[in-house]
């Protein structure tokens, strides 16, 4: 849901940007070096631990159990 509400406000905003300005803008929604990085990790083996490291890396710790309570794919049973 607020990923098609973003993709509304970009629409919007490029329209607004064409018409004021009188130019098109694009840009890439990617670059090269970060969809790889996006398809590495999507293809990774072990993707919910990955994710739940990286939370921990941006400082949501010990929530492990809560965090990875329904993970997309994680078929694991859970503690607790």
């Amino acid at each position: 849901m607020i990923e098609l509400d973003v993709n509304r406000l970009i629409t919007q905003l490029e329209q607004y940007a064409e018409n004021k300005v009188g130019c098109s803008v694009t840009l890439p929604l990617l670059s090269d070096a970060d969809k790889a990085e996006a398809l590495k990790l999507g293809r990774s083996a072990d993707l919910t631990g990955d994710i739940l490291r990286d939370m921990a890396r941006l400082g949501m710790i010990g929530e492990e159990n809560q965090q990875a309570h329904r993970l997309p794919g994680d078929d694991q049973p859970q503690d607790g």
